[in-house]
């Protein structure tokens, strides 16, 4: 150790030695800086490509997936041992019900699938072709909620917490090469424009998707909202008639349509957005937001105004 330090600290005084005496060739450093750091975006290239062709074979078909899930649990919670010891046959033995069970299969579908988009993000993808996929990926977070109960301790397991966090990340070494929380940090500023939870879709629509169709003022804006307003009145339904199902009713819907009455006047839609905005206010008075509705709905209708007055000048 001691021997290697000193070689370090001699090459390192050598080199300054060398400045000093103005015996160092510039150029040349030049060059080797630029094959540094050619060779870097060559291994950053690579990992990336490895990555995506680990989790693109193991999305298409499920036992690749269950595969890639039992490496994963064994290169990160069985490291050193071997795939035959005894620790890992109880795991997997353990585990058999729930690894063949439906609702967990489709849990894990999810999160790899979830995973492979934030790691096309994170990898600079098209900021449309992303969000196409996104979206796809909420309508299958929809149908798979309709199909099985995604809220089952081990299912949650997958779903709930960061993917970032999540057992293929941590056996891909991603971690930070993802941005998002890491383990017991909260979501650091720059990276509240992503949804860092697999079946959380209104933080995907709310933080990516809406903000890039609002930019764009695509007509898909208010078709998504329907979609989302009927898939959360389904989903209100299932949970029966209980205290969610009634604030769902008096507070969430309320709040969606006037989130969808704000987008279409964004839009020119102006008289369809209006008309919801006051008959959301006058069913509902006792919204919380009810006064803060009522200055924006007042505030608009003000812009409104001024910009016809301004053209009629």
């Amino acid at each position: 150790m001691k021997a290697g330090f000193a070689g370090a600290l001699m090459a390192l005084l050598a080199g300054i030695g060398m400045a000093q005496q103005g015996g160092f060739d510039k150029a040349a450093m030049l060059r080797e800086l630029d094959k540094l750091e050619q060779s870097h975006k060559d291994k950053v290239t690579a990992e990336q490509k490895s990555v995506g062709d680990g989790l693109g074979k193991a999305l298409s078909s499920t036992k690749s997936l269950l595969d890639l899930y039992e490496d994963a649990v064994f290169a990160t919670k069985f490291e050193g041992g071997k795939k035959d010891n005894t620790e890992f046959k109880k795991w997997k033995s353990a585990q058999d019900d729930t690894l063949k069970a439906d609702d967990f299969q489709a849990a894990l579908a999810l999160h790899a699938n979830y995973l492979h988009l934030t790691f096309l993000r994170a990898s600079g993808e098209d900021e449309g072709k992303l969000n196409e996929a996104l979206l796809q990926h909420v309508l299958k977070v929809w149908a798979a909620e309709s199909k099985f109960d995604l809220r089952k301790r081990t299912n949650a397991e997958l779903l709930d917490r960061p993917v970032t966090q999540g057992v293929l990340a941590r056996h891909f070494h991603l971690g930070q090469k993802l941005g998002g929380p890491q383990e017991g940090e909260k979501t650091k500023e720059q990276d509240k424009t992503w949804e860092w939870s697999p079946a959380n879709t209104d933080g995907m629509l709310d933080r990516t998707v809406f903000p890039f169709l609002r930019a764009k003022k695509s007509p898909a804006l208010i078709q998504l909202w329907d979609k989302r307003i009927v898939n959360e009145t389904l989903r209100a339904k299932r949970q029966g008639l209980n205290d969610k199902a009634t604030q769902f009713t008096q507070q969430t819907l309320p709040k969606l349509n006037w989130q969808r009455a704000r987008d279409l006047v964004l839009l020119g839609r102006e008289a369809e957005g209006f008309s919801t905005m006051i008959e959301t206010l006058r069913q509902h008075t006792n919204l919380a937001e009810f006064d803060m509705y009522a200055k924006e709905l007042r505030d608009l209708l003000a812009a409104g105004e001024t910009k016809s007055a301004e053209k009629t000048e």
